[in-house]
């Protein structure tokens, strides 16, 4: 990791650490979007009910959970992702924005975004890095791991999970293989500055979603 991939990160980080709304089992959960989106309470709730939901019906991948996630942070980005796993702190970025007005499937649908970043997180301790020749196959067990996961689920709360599995697919990650970390650090602080954080990406690379 160059010197401007680890100093994106440590704003980040920095900005994290006052933007603390709760700690659940040792994971801080942060929020530093603007002030005036930080009453949305959606977010918290989804997240405390997603986390409450891996604890309750896959243990085992919570324990990895636990092990791999320090934070859980959300802000206004919009390079296509629906959230980002940084291994220097531990912490999963979430864009989070409402996909389901069901509250549970909403909760689902987040909880399968952070079974999918901690295996990010278990893969690299187990000493896969993320070199472009791997990105495909780490991409692919995560997705896999995410629809296990959505598999419990469905066993728990028919009608809920195998809705929300997704088929793995190359193609909608082009962004990530051809930009540089920092680069992608760097649209989301953008991001965070903006009025109109819908501005921002406005070249299809960064606006096709991920699979």
């Amino acid at each position: 990791m160059n010197i401007i991939d680890k100093i994106c990160i440590k704003i980040e980080e920095l900005l994290s650490k006052s933007s603390i709304i709760t700690e659940i089992d040792g994971i801080k959960i942060c929020d530093i979007r603007k002030n005036e989106k930080r009453n949305d309470t959606d977010y918290l709730k989804t997240i405390v009910s997603s986390i409450d939901l891996i604890r309750n019906v896959d243990p085992k991948r919570y324990k990895t959970f636990r092990n791999e996630v320090s934070w859980i942070t959300t802000c206004q980005i919009d390079f296509g992702a629906a959230a980002v796993y940084r291994r220097i702190n531990k912490s999963c970025v979430i864009n989070f924005v409402k996909y389901h007005e069901d509250e549970m499937l909403e909760c689902v649908q987040y909880a399968a975004i952070l079974v999918h970043e901690a295996t990010h997180g278990l893969l690299e301790t187990k000493g896969f890095d993320s070199k472009k020749n791997r990105i495909l196959q780490i991409e692919r067990i995560c997705t896999t791991e995410a629809n296990r996961f959505l598999r419990k689920v469905e066993n728990v709360y028919p009608g809920y999970g195998d809705i929300l599995k997704k088929e793995f697919n190359p193609l909608k990650w082009n962004y990530f293989w051809n930009t540089p970390k920092w680069k992608k650090i760097y649209h989301g602080i953008k991001q965070y500055k903006k009025e109109d954080w819908g501005e921002l990406g406005s070249d299809r690379k960064h606006r096709d979603k991920l699979a």
